[in-house]
């Protein structure tokens, strides 16, 4: 599990930096990203897998740094810290960009899109309720996906580029109290997704028995199969209306990732799948997991598993 700097396989830091280390994932397996409280405060440190010493990417913190995320080119490193500040390092020189800082609450729920372009993440407005955001690292624009008036939280972006999933309470769902002579709401939650173009048609739409367009490009034969990340196109304008339920129920689940044709995702029997164009789902097991790339890092019964993304039992 760790990596140490002399090679030896055990990791001979602070319970802080053992933990920090644990989360991190590197997408091109060059190095290893983790936190550390060596110097007295917490401090971002990046390690080359092929050399011994690691580099210290941040000097001089004030406060504590709270999560670490990797950009899917390997290019970028974000983090938030108890100053509420969204911080961007390029990698590997390091050169440190606070993207933005939010007064009420620190950033959270911090992914990134497939083309690394853009992340999302949640903050509260005025009202404490939290609102999913999606940004432009490039042009610095954030645009709101959600309103106000609802909380939404575990935002993901479709591999695709096309849709970000997530869980939202906007559901009523009233039963009447028999003690007070009112009305109760629980299990508000439920999975959306948000077509992201205007473009875009809604996945459960149903089909008109075409076959697929012909014109698209197919990789041609003997051309290396792996291509470039689709790039995501947000329409700001109307996104908020652009908004649809998942067939999935009631109740608190967590979208873990999305293919742009099946997503898989966590609930109260374990994780799942559903066909987007059909709606249907699919009980996997009472198990949890991450994806990176093309493989998927599961935990089931006290054990982990590096394992192809799973799709049945």
């Amino acid at each position: 599990i760790f990596c140490s700097e002399d090679g030896s396989g055990t990791f001979a830091g602070t319970i802080e930096e053992q933990i920090a280390l644990l989360s991190r994932k590197w997408p091109d397996g060059k190095y290893i990203a983790y936190i550390s409280d060596r110097t007295g405060e917490t401090e971002v440190y990046l390690q080359d897998v092929e050399k011994t010493a690691p580099v210290q990417l941040t000097k001089d913190n004030d406060t504590y740094i709270r999560s670490l995320i990797w950009s899917p080119d390997s290019k970028t490193l974000i983090y938030t810290d108890r100053q509420n500040r969204l911080v961007s390092l390029s990698i590997p020189d390091g050169a440190k960009t606070v993207l933005m800082t939010n007064p009420a609450a620190e950033f959270r729920g911090i992914t990134f899109s497939a083309d690394s372009k853009w992340i999302t993440y949640t903050k509260p407005a005025a009202n404490e309720m939290s609102v999913i955001y999606v940004y432009n690292l490039a042009s610095h624009k954030e645009i709101p996906v959600t309103e106000k008036w609802y909380n939404a939280s575990s935002p993901i972006f479709s591999k695709d580029g096309k849709y970000l999933i997530f869980n939202a309470e906007r559901d009523f769902n009233p039963t009447y109290s028999q003690i007070e002579w009112n009305y109760a709401y629980s299990n508000m939650g439920s999975l959306y997704v948000a077509l992201l173009s205007k473009d875009t048609p809604s996945p459960l739409l149903p089909k008109d028995g075409k076959s697929e367009d012909s014109s698209e490009k197919k990789p041609e034969a003997g051309k290396d199969a792996k291509a470039a990340p689709a790039e995501v196109v947000v329409d700001a304008e109307g996104l908020t209306e652009r908004i649809i339920k998942l067939p999935v129920g009631s109740g608190f689940f967590r979208p873990n990732y999305c293919d742009g044709k099946t997503l898989w995702f966590s609930g109260r029997g374990g994780l799942s799948t559903m066909d987007l164009s059909t709606g249907e789902t699919s009980e996997i097991g009472n198990i949890q997991m991450t994806v990176t790339g093309d493989k998927a890092l599961i935990s089931e019964r006290g054990m982990t598993y590096v394992a192809a993304i799973p799709k049945g039992k």
